[in-house]
């Protein structure tokens, strides 16, 4: 699959986002994993699948952190991991520090999920960066397919630095 721009995104108002970076993870896979188009009800279909065999409650479809891994074990993408962003010698904090953190991250397997969370916020929003192109990043964002693609891996860093809080990624 191409980097984007995507034209699949979560529903409006909903709490799908989670989900919906698990499935173009998938999507990004080597041909014949898995097809490479994807329409919203497919991931909706997965989605409800996997919950029901979960059995978790109906009405509410946000997804926690170990859930979203389960989600993509589910879906055949195994390895994955959750750790939180520290500050080493290798990752300082700086926006140079963390695009190097996070295409690390996408180097370990076929990408990573963020979890976006700004400070007081009550909940948070998952992305996906798919891989990264010399010094680009390729991130899609559930929320807002259309503005997903390759990305300056400097802006990218210093817009999401500081509202990362998870980085689910391949170990």
């Amino acid at each position: 699959m191409a980097c984007g721009p995507f034209s699949v995104g979560q529903g409006a108002h909903t709490a799908d986002c989670g989900y919906f970076s698990a499935y173009v993870l998938l999507m990004n896979q080597p041909p014949g994993f898995r097809p490479g188009l994807f329409t919203q009800q497919d991931v909706y279909d997965e989605r409800d699948t996997w919950r029901q065999s979960q059995r978790l409650a109906r009405g509410h479809y946000w997804v926690t952190v170990p859930q979203l891994v389960q989600f993509l074990s589910y879906l055949g993408l195994t390895g994955y991991q959750a750790f939180t962003p520290r500050i080493t010698p290798r990752y300082p904090d700086t926006p140079a520090g963390y695009a190097q953190r996070i295409r690390d991250a996408a180097n370990q397997g076929v990408g990573a999920i963020l979890l976006l969370q700004r400070p007081g916020a009550p909940a948070g929003h998952y992305v996906a960066v798919l891989k990264h192109t010399g010094p680009n990043i390729c991130c899609y964002d559930p929320a807002r397919p259309g503005r997903s693609g390759q990305f300056d891996a400097t802006s990218f860093a210093r817009e999401f630095k500081d509202v990362t809080t998870h980085i689910i990624a391949h170990v």
